[in-house]
């Protein structure tokens, strides 16, 4: 049986940019030449990081949290508080370049800050927490009443009876 096609297969690859390949290749068949050609589109996983992890700072101040990123395609970040979504504000603004900038630093900004970051092949999520320094923790109950003074000690520590 008389075979159908001489196959001569030569790949050329060139490089068009970081992102992607062209692919070429050159096919001998019994009627001649056949050129065929692909785009390939390269991937890279995402990694991301929020600098710093942690930040602990007096109420009033200002803080800056910087969300690093790399993968391709390029990907899309949004910023989360406590799993809400954030929007700017007079004090809270988002910069260009994956910044978080808050003003003037308040109660209710302590908790866990996440970046999350995706594009059309992967996603990911990182956070950073923003603690309060020299604040006392928030108790939900109401004082009923004080009435001892029990203990004064060499700290200045006072230890009162109460009923909540």
């Amino acid at each position: 049986m008389e075979s159908i096609a001489a196959l001569l297969i030569i790949l050329l690859v060139q490089s068009q940019s970081k992102q992607s390949l062209l692919l070429q290749v050159c096919v001998f068949l019994r009627f001649g030449w056949l050129w065929l050609t692909w785009l390939a589109l390269l991937l890279a996983p995402i990694y991301a990081q929020i600098i710093p992890q942690y930040q602990s700072v007096d109420i009033g101040s200002s803080v800056t949290f910087n969300c690093t990123f790399t993968g391709h395609p390029k990907p899309s970040v949004e910023w989360y508080k406590n799993g809400v979504k954030m929007v700017s504000n007079s004090r809270i603004v988002l910069l260009p370049r994956n910044i978080l900038y808050i003003k003037k630093v308040e109660r209710n900004d302590k908790g866990i800050y996440q970046c999350f970051v995706w594009n059309s092949f992967h996603s990911l999520q990182t956070s950073s927490s923003l603690n309060l320094k020299g604040i006392l923790p928030f108790l939900p109950y109401y004082l009923i009443s004080c009435y001892k003074i029990c203990y004064v000690g060499l700290d200045n520590i006072i230890l009162l009876f109460c009923v909540l």
